[in-house]
């Protein structure tokens, strides 16, 4: 979706929160039951304002198609949505990827079971390259299958695959927790985790 406002509009940071918890209510509430919404994002690139819906299936992986009929069935409902009315935007609907970090308790809850890697800060003296940093290029501080999660004590709960040994890190500043899908490989018994297949190329 692009409105056809100026797309210079400012906004104070308040209006922005605002938007992306209303805008999360309401489309939340449109989902299909099979959809889990992650998270909406409203955020400013080039002058340019974006709405970044990202959404999961509870079952399986979302495909581009989806997001593509999502994207669709949204736009008739945000066209009416009041916040937005004097904003120029384009709607962006996708998966959170895998190189997004878990960010709230609701999202540690709906990954529970995946296999997950927990990094720390990029190690390099150059301060801009290592905020750009990827994370199969981060440090790992912790790697397991996550089973919970404390929001009090920001205690990511794990459990070691192989010896299936129950422990808890307490996530420091900088410290950030993505998830570390399994690949298979034809020739391989066992599943490798993807930061594995990486720092193994």
């Amino acid at each position: 979706m692009k409105r056809t406002v100026s797309p210079f509009t400012q906004l104070k940071p308040e209006q922005v929160q605002a938007i992306q918890q209303a805008v999360f209510t309401l489309v939340e509430s449109q989902l299909d039951p099979k959809y889990f919404l992650v998270d909406a994002a409203f955020e400013k690139e080039a002058g340019y304002w974006y709405l970044r819906v990202y959404v999961d299936l509870k079952e399986g992986s979302i495909s581009i198609s989806e997001c593509e009929a999502i994207s669709r069935s949204l736009d008739p409902v945000l066209e009416t949505f009041s916040l937005l009315s004097d904003v120029a935007y384009s709607l962006e609907v996708s998966s959170p990827g895998l190189f997004r970090p878990l960010k709230t308790t609701r999202e540690f809850m709906f990954y529970q079971g995946e296999p997950v890697r927990i990094t720390g800060a990029a190690e390099s003296k150059n301060k801009k390259k290592a905020a750009k940093a990827l994370p199969s290029e981060l440090p790992t501080v912790a790697e397991g299958i996550l089973t919970g999660f404390d929001e009090a004590r920001q205690a990511v709960l794990l459990r070691d695959s192989k010896t299936a040994k129950d422990f808890e890190v307490c996530l420091q500043d900088e410290q950030a927790v993505y998830l570390n899908p399994v690949i298979r490989f034809p020739e391989d018994e066992d599943a490798t985790p993807l930061s594995s297949a990486i720092d193994a190329l």
